[in-house]
């Protein structure tokens, strides 16, 4: 799942110690099929828009007041309906009706026991691999919590974490570059004053050793500036990057500067999905409503961070993709950006073959330091799963039916 983020004050203690934007092509998109790989070009202009959809509150976790969540929680459907939730050293299932099943795991570091349950990828077969945070780990599980297959960490090069994306039905994984780390020691790609991160996107075999590597593409924009008197690669306000997501069989990958996705099915480039979209420059109340987000995510270490950023280029177009998210029929969903302080994003949903499909706004939810992060968690059947803040200010889960 697109979809990655981290407690704001961990991650910038961490730093300091070392949409398809106006896409209105429901008719005649440009297709090139030639080698078979399908390129679709979607004007910026059209007589005509995709349908629009609306979804429906099936349940929401908010009444499991005594099961907090995290903010980085991850949730998937299971071909039953059922929704897998995963909750630092345990998982919570939960039927399609929003009852609670039982819990799987508890804290540990054998098999089936986690320290820190992070991303939710759901297989072709019906597994369930979870990855944790901090050790890379990697366990396959089946929906009854019998573990499959473990692989302790994907390898790669000194400095560097990997970001897994989709789990093959082989036990491959395809993965990047965690994009998502607030300081990295490593350069990115030099582009005037700003750098930005290299996301490949990795072929690893079953022991996770990577054998292959599909693509390249530009990662997280960021600049060299001083925080806390020491240098830092911190990302920029609005910063662009590469958006991505997995399900099944299905991987999507694309830079967010504008609509130019890539979808491969295992390891076979599919589709080619670009789209036309005007630049929009970042204005000064954009930039205010920034810092106040960043004050109020957290106060802490508002102040130095923000001064830091101060000293950084701004970039020279706000992002036109906010995230992308897969679903159970590898349909791509891509999600507008959205600014701090915007409260509504608009997703576009196109088929495997780049067709529009329909449109539908949903509760937004944004961080503003670290972009990529989707409210939208999961998609499957008819059915979506959202990350919401409560009145309280606490993480909750909302699970929606989608009327076509």
């Amino acid at each position: 799942m697109t979809r990655r983020c981290y407690l704001l004050t961990a991650s910038l203690l961490l730093a300091l110690g070392a949409c398809v934007a106006s896409a209105d092509t429901h008719q005649g998109p440009e297709v090139t099929d030639t080698t078979e790989i399908l390129s679709v070009h979607l004007e910026e202009r059209s007589e005509r828009s995709p349908p629009t959809w609306e979804s429906d509150l099936v349940f929401s976790t908010e009444p499991y007041d005594s099961l907090p969540l995290a903010n980085f929680a991850e949730a998937g459907f299971l071909p039953d309906g059922s929704l897998l939730v995963s909750r630092f050293t345990e998982l919570l299932l939960f039927d399609p009706a929003g009852l609670l099943l039982r819990r799987l795991g508890r804290r540990g570091d054998g098999p089936g026991e986690f320290r820190g349950a992070f991303h939710l990828l759901i297989g072709s077969d019906s597994t369930v691999t979870v990855t944790e945070f901090g050790s890379g780990r990697l366990s396959t599980l089946r929906p009854t919590g019998e573990v499959v297959r473990i692989v302790p960490r994907l390898r790669v090069a000194a400095e560097m974490a990997v970001d897994p994306i989709t789990i093959l039905a082989d036990g491959r994984t395809l993965a990047t570059y965690w994009q998502a780390r607030p300081n990295r020691s490593i350069p990115g790609i030099g582009i005037g004053p700003i750098e930005r991160d290299s996301a490949p996107l990795m072929v690893y075999d079953s022991t996770g050793v990577s054998t292959d590597r599909l693509g390249l593409w530009l990662g997280l924009e960021r600049a060299q500036v001083r925080l806390a008197d020491e240098p830092a690669r911190l990302p920029l306000r609005f910063a662009r990057g590469v958006a991505y997501d997995g399900r099944g069989s299905a991987t999507v990958i694309g830079l967010t500067d504008s609509l130019n996705l890539s979808l491969y099915v295992d390891t076979t480039l599919v589709l080619r999905l670009t789209g036309s979209s005007p630049a929009v420059q970042p204005s000064g109340d954009m930039i205010a409503e920034w810092e106040r987000a960043v004050r109020e995510a957290d106060p802490t270490v508002a102040q130095s961070y923000i001064r830091a950023i101060r000293t950084a280029p701004v970039v020279s177009a706000l992002p036109v993709v906010g995230a992308v998210v897969l679903d159970d029929q590898a349909n791509i969903w891509v999600g507008a950006y959205v600014a701090p302080g915007q409260s509504t994003r608009q997703w576009r949903i196109f088929s495997s073959t780049g067709v529009p499909l329909g449109q539908l706004d949903l509760p937004a939810w944004t961080d503003p330091i670290f972009p990529g992060r989707s409210e939208l968690l999961d998609v499957a059947g008819d059915r979506l799963v959202l990350l919401r803040i409560s009145p309280s200010g606490e993480p909750v889960l909302e699970v929606r039916a989608v009327r076509h």
